[in-house]
């Protein structure tokens, strides 16, 4: 009897105030849907929002149908409120998982970059290593072969022919190197005493700048081998020896340097 008499109630308010009962029916569907899930009352408030259609003018009549598009809407609206910032989470994830792995590959990249750099800058070093010990081993072979042939020629040095005060060695030609030839600055170099303490050599390349620009000082200090002074009226100065320079103090400066002087005589 109860529910007869609310469903003549309902349809009397219907008939009355459909636009509010449209309204009313369609928030307790909602209601029903979403914070209070009652299928019996849902399914009572699609029936009225359904009636309340008809008074309304609206075409659809079917009660199923409108409540089918009603019950639809809500939940669309419910499905798709919820989701947009679901998804809108989900971008923002993406969006930061995507940007970790940009800064991965970048990071990965500079230490790639950084590993071609440190093997090209090994290489280099290696190569300018090899190439300097080449350069040194050149170098030394090169010195070593001027050195031999230098022994070779002294060793070779034929005596004094009678009549002569000197010999030609080597047909005159000297060792110089293309190097030494080839050099644009002066400089000078004397050979090491040899095991008796003789003087062996002296090469220079001469310039202006190799050249004193005061007078000669003392070289009495300085013996060469062969050195055994005797004093005789018949000499001029009357001393036999003096002490000869193998390049002259004027080109090169030299003083008593005993790798340049040797035992000679006034005339030498």
């Amino acid at each position: 009897m109860k529910k007869i008499t609310f469903i003549v109630a309902a349809l009397f308010l219907t008939v009355l105030f459909p636009a509010a009962v449209f309204l009313f029916s369609a928030g307790c569907i909602f209601y029903f849907i979403k914070k209070n899930p009652d299928k019996k009352m849902r399914n009572y408030a699609i029936g009225l929002l359904a009636a309340s259609t008809l008074f309304l003018g609206d075409k659809p009549t079917d009660p199923e149908k409108v409540a089918e598009e009603t019950n639809s809407a809500r939940v669309s609206e419910v499905v798709e409120s919820t989701p947009v910032e679901d998804l809108e989470s989900k971008a923002q994830a993406e969006a930061k998982e995507a940007a970790v792995k940009a800064k991965e590959a970048e990071e990965e990249e500079r230490k790639k970059q950084e590993i071609a750099e440190s093997i090209a800058k090994e290489e280099a070093a290696k190569q300018k290593e090899e190439a300097e010990s080449k350069a040194q081993a050149e170098s030394a072979a090169a010195e070593e072969k001027l050195a031999t042939e230098r022994d070779t020629i002294h060793q070779a040095t034929p005596p004094v022919t009678n009549g002569y005060t000197y010999v030609e060695i080597n047909n005159n030609v000297p060792l110089f190197t293309n190097a030494d030839l080839s050099s644009t600055e002066a400089w000078e170099d004397y050979g090491a005493l040899d095991h008796l303490g003789r003087v062996t050599e002296a090469n220079a390349v001469l310039g202006v700048e190799l050249m004193p620009a005061e007078e000669r000082g003392s070289i009495s200090s300085v013996h060469p081998t062969g050195w055994n002074q005797e004093n005789y009226s018949v000499v001029p100065g009357g001393w036999l020896y003096n002490r000869s320079h193998l390049i002259g103090f004027q080109l090169t400066g030299e003083n008593a340097n005993a790798r340049n002087l040797i035992t000679g005589t006034r005339w030498f």
